[in-house]
């Protein structure tokens, strides 16, 4: 496969992955970015498998459970929170320093996609990402900062405490495996981008 045809590839990988962690905005849209994901891991059953269980799912579902799920999950009373800088840096004023360090990034590289969200909100550094040709800088941001901050939201999703949502909802439990099986796959393509480049 021709440099070109990879890039294009990867291109509409993190597109696709920023959908499905961002804010739901329409099924259709989640439905299709799972089947493509799906067709582009075909290889991969483990991944595939589990992309083809999240499209089933989400197609049961009503747009406004799905969005009320994300908002759960990601924003009031997160059981995890969609901020790479906070799971490198917590609270503390480095976290400020990679949110600069990021603007200015985005403003080299003439992105402005933050879609009234935070620079570290791992959708945005996903699109980012689709859009960047600089390797390096590529490498670097999975290695140092998406790796392990995905690591630690998809270990967040699968122990942390959650029986109060749950009550609330019982059916947030799919939810929630629905934003994990999503972060594994991600995780999965993550790692192996640092293995291809």
């Amino acid at each position: 496969m021709s440099q070109p045809v990879l890039f294009a590839a990867k291109q509409r990988i993190f597109k696709a992955f920023a959908t499905l962690i961002d804010y739901p905005e329409s099924k259709e849209d989640i439905s299709s970015q799972l089947r493509m994901l799906s067709k582009l891991f075909a290889s991969d059953t483990n991944i595939s498998g589990k992309l083809d269980r999240l499209e089933k799912w989400a197609d049961n579902q009503r747009l406004g459970y799905l969005q009320e799920a994300y908002t759960g999950i990601f924003d009031i009373n997160s059981l995890c929170s969609p901020y790479i800088g906070y799971y490198l840096f917590g609270e503390d004023y480095k976290r400020s320093l990679f949110i600069t360090g990021l603007k200015e990034k985005f403003r080299a590289f003439k992105f402005d996609r933050l879609c009234g969200e935070m620079p570290d909100h791992l959708s945005v550094i996903l699109r980012f990402l689709s859009e960047l040709s600089d390797y390096g800088f590529y490498e670097e941001l999975i290695n140092d900062a998406l790796l392990p901050s995905v690591g630690k939201m998809i270990s967040e999703m699968n122990h942390g405490e959650s029986d109060v949502e749950e009550s609330r909802n019982p059916n947030n439990s799919s939810a929630r495996e629905f934003y994990s099986l999503t972060l594994s796959a991600l995780k999965k393509f993550l790692e192996s981008e640092v293995k291809n480049d």
